[in-house]
């Protein structure tokens, strides 16, 4: 079967959304990496709320020296190893975009879906557990007896990861929509 018009338009949205996203993701877990070899962030104080926010972050995922609360499942040893996996999955992303804009070959569009499949999988997961870790921060912040008020660490850390990792919700979505419609474009080629 012949590619139609509509399938080359779909392939170049689908390898532009993979290439611009993957190198934004790219970059903000090279960011992430980079803070958790630094402990430049662990010293700050915050004169701002941007200040606070970037510091709650750093202290909740990135300091490698103690759990903040509970059951928290997003040490800063996990939440680097997720920042990795994503680094890796982000750049095969970039890589199986420009061969998808490039080439017509089932073969790349079929990995394409693959890859931002895997990606929306990753994605959900990350979600979960930042739900599960803010969940568990606000339940310590009943109980503990801190001088610093844990809810507002909690939501100013918690949740902006959270929407972030969650990539505005609307381009998960997204994603998952242009995999499948890969999918069936690598189907009609030959």
């Amino acid at each position: 079967m012949q590619i139609t018009q509509a399938d080359v338009k779909i392939k170049k949205i689908a390898s532009v959304f993979g290439i611009i996203q993957g190198l934004a993701w790219t970059l903000m877990s090279l960011i992430c990496m980079i803070y958790y070899s630094n402990d430049h962030l662990a010293n700050l104080e915050p004169k701002s709320y941007h200040d606070y926010i970037g510091f709650f972050i750093y202290q909740l995922l990135l300091n490698n020296n103690e759990v903040v609360f509970t059951k928290q499942a997003f040490t800063d040893g996990v939440f680097f190893g997720f920042m990795l996996i994503y680094f890796f999955l982000d750049l095969a992303w970039i890589a199986v975009s420009v061969r998808v804009w490039l080439r017509h070959e089932s073969k790349s569009i079929k990995a394409w879906s693959l890859v931002t499949l895997l990606i929306c999988v990753w994605d959900f997961l990350t979600v979960v557990i930042l739900g599960a870790d803010y969940d568990n921060c606000l339940r310590f912040a009943k109980t503990s007896n801190s001088k610093l008020d844990f809810e507002f660490y909690c939501s100013t850390a918690l949740l902006t990861v959270l929407v972030i990792a969650a990539k505005g919700f609307v381009l998960w979505f997204i994603n998952l929509f242009l995999a499948w419609a890969m999918f069936k474009v690598s189907k009609e080629i030959k």
